[in-house]
């Protein structure tokens, strides 16, 4: 039992890291801005076929569009498979939609393994149904109804959290109060034909009532090791949360653990975002938001070899956010080298929600390299098409219907567009152009930071 064929979803990559590592752009930057068919709940890119894109809306469509041209197919789906709520997974040439069966979980997603489907019932059940079966996975306790299943290619595992509960913790910004505090991790055994079996659940003792305030386990090589590693959020009532690593061995096992440091306080959250190469000569780093709800400052992470994530910059004099509170949309930032210069960048909305910018690591800290302007904020996620050399796409809806898709070409690019800025122009040169008073308000943000920290 393995995945069939590669799928793409919400947070672009099966493993949950939000990095496009295949990216590479180019410095002509072009805004498309149509009306949507219902507000887009969820966008998934292909990376197999350039500019090729599969959207949910509110309305229960789900589309298949280019962003190139007007060849738009609609889906005519079953009623119990119009859930806008299930994060939108999709697979082949062109893109299909993968959904849940009925009995699903209307908020967790549902991923593709051979013959079959991997899923979160509404009973809090793990599921596998093939087209004939439905299999229980044994081991397995209260998943989160929410819950992203994530999948490494490299250790054949899945990851999800489990053992769901509002008793420890109940911040209560992902959407509930209920948070797992298992995480377990799941493998085939066998000679390929038998069902997945629990190999670990590792387990967070009630410890000052610690949770896993988070939705999607992201596997990525930590350490380097040529092993998947599990990247978490973890949280505590009295200190907030805390990002947290589990080195694992081949047969998924725990050999060590590193953390960074804990916010200090309650209620406080990070989104981790990614696990790329964005340092300055191409160290891999681990980026976050911090208290992306008040005042979001954006932190870049480094391993140190023994047991700490080191903090090696932050932006703290413009305020940033990668997600609204209570949504549990964990997908609106991500990684990816969308102006083609050779440096991953991390794609995150201004605080106030009116413009998206391209951040970029540098020997001295970090630089917003681009902007795009926006009418109103974003509600779907983030999703790119990079399957082209020199050409990117980069797609999401906004809360007023807007399908936007902000492309990045070479400069004999020929997309359609409805405004173009070349990034190796005068315009680029302002690097925050969006807002005249952004000095007064850096201070501002300052002041509040050390205010409330």
């Amino acid at each position: 039992m393995t995945t069939s064929e590669p799928y793409w979803t919400t947070a672009f990559q099966p493993t949950g890291n939000r990095w496009a590592e295949n990216c590479n752009g180019g410095s002509v930057l072009s805004v498309k801005k149509d009306a949507a068919d219902g507000r887009l709940e969820w966008v998934v890119g292909s990376q197999t076929s350039d500019t090729q894109f599969l959207g949910l809306h509110s309305n229960g469509k789900v589309i298949r569009f280019s962003s190139t041209d007007e060849s738009d197919t609609t889906f005519n789906l079953n009623e119990d498979e119009i859930v806008f709520t299930r994060p939108l997974v999709a697979t082949g040439d062109p893109l299909m939609p993968i959904f849940s069966p009925p009995s699903g979980s209307i908020y967790s997603n549902a991923i593709p393994v051979t013959e079959g489907v991997l899923y979160v019932d509404s009973s809090n059940t793990l599921r596998f149904d093939t087209e004939n079966t439905t299999s229980t996975i044994e081991g397995i306790t209260d998943p989160l109804l929410d819950a992203h299943i994530t999948y490494s290619s490299t250790n054949r595992m899945w990851a999800v959290y489990t053992y769901m509960t509002d008793q420890r913790y109940d911040h209560g910004i992902l959407g509930d109060r209920a948070e797992g505090y298992h995480l377990t991790i799941l493998k085939q055994v066998g000679d390929g034909t038998s069902l997945l079996q629990v190999v670990n659940d590792i387990v967070l003792q009630d410890d000052d009532f610690i949770v896993f305030e988070d939705l999607a386990p992201v596997w990525t090589d930590v350490d380097q090791d040529g092993i998947d590693d599990l990247l978490t959020t973890i949280a505590t009532s009295r200190q907030g949360a805390a990002m947290r690593v589990y080195l694992l061995n081949a047969d998924g096992t725990v050999k060590g653990q590193v953390q960074s440091h804990y916010i200090g306080k309650g209620n406080r959250w990070l989104h981790k975002i990614a696990h790329a190469p964005t340092g300055p000569n191409g160290e891999w780093e681990i980026l976050d938001c911090r208290t992306p709800h008040i005042g979001g400052i954006v932190r870049y992470y480094q391993y140190d070899g023994t047991s700490k994530l080191v903090e090696v910059a932050r932006l703290s004099s413009q305020s940033y956010t990668s997600h609204k509170i209570g949504s549990r949309n964990i997908d609106q930032a991500l990684v990816a080298d969308l102006n083609g210069d050779g440096i991953p960048e991390l794609i995150i909305q201004n605080q106030r929600r009116t413009k998206i910018v391209g951040l970029q690591r540098t020997s001295s800290g970090i630089e917003e390299v681009w902007s795009v302007p926006l009418d109103s904020a974003i509600h779907s996620n983030f999703a790119v098409s990079c399957a082209e050399i020199g050409s990117a796409q980069l797609v999401f809806g906004t809360t007023d219907d807007q399908l936007y898709t902000v492309s990045f070409t070479t400069k004999n690019g020929t997309m359609g567009m409805n405004g173009t800025l070349d990034l190796d122009g005068p315009v680029a040169a302002c690097r925050s152009c969006s807002m005249q008073w952004s000095g007064i308000l850096s201070l501002f943000i300052v002041i509040y930071h050390l205010w409330l920290y």
